[in-house]
This record gives C-alpha cells, sequence and structure tokens, in this order.
C-alpha cells in the first residue's frame, strides 16, 4: 500500500510536531523559572493540559480524515450516518486508549 519512502516522508513532519510541541512547553518552564517555584509548577500544570488538548484534538482530526477518505474512496454519494458515527467512535476509542497508554 504505501512504500517505506512515503512513510518516511510521513514521519518526518510528526517528529517535527511532537519535538516543537516538546520544546516549547520547555521554553515556558525555562522562562518562568526566572520567576519563582510557584510559577514553574503552574506552567508545567498547564502545560500538561495543553498537550493532553492538542493530542485530543489531532487525534478527532486524524480519525475523521480516515473516516472521510474511506467514503471518498468508496465513491459513495450517500453517507450511512450511523455508520459513520460508529467507525468514527470506534477510530477515537482506539486511538485514545494507545495515547492514554504512551502518556506518562
Amino acid at each position: 500500500m504505501f512504500s517505506n519512502k512515503d512513510l518516511k516522508n510521513l514521519i518526518v513532519p510528526l517528529f517535527l510536531e511532537q519535538l516543537l510541541m516538546a520544546l516549547g512547553g520547555i521554553a515556558d518552564v525555562f522562562v518562568s523559572g526566572f520567576v519563582g517555584e510557584a510559577s514553574v509548577s503552574g506552567v508545567s500544570l498547564v502545560n500538561s493540559f495543553n498537550t493532553m488538548f492538542i493530542n485530543l484534538f489531532t487525534t478527532l482530526a486524524s480519525d475523521g480524515a480516515v473516516v472521510i477518505s474511506q467514503y471518498i474512496g468508496r465513491k459513495e454519494e450517500k453517507i450511512d450516518y450511523e455508520e459513520k458515527y460508529w467507525s468514527t467512535a470506534g477510530i477515537i476509542s482506539g486511538t485514545g486508549n494507545c495515547s492514554r497508554s504512551n502518556s506518562k
């Protein structure tokens, strides 16, 4: 389906996105470190929530793209909304479980 070259072309932007997101969090904590201990604690706590929500919305966008591309690939004019709902819910729950197991 996909060649190794195609997969390598996809992994580089994904890696860079995660790297920049982590560097942004590190920079926030570093800058707030000059203010005090309480600010570092608050900023790192908020950074955890930001990371969680960014991953959640990225998951939802990716899952929606998968479901829509399946319909486009089948060249269906009429969309069965019940089928779309359950397939999206299955993908989201599966991806959510994977992202929860990878988080610290």
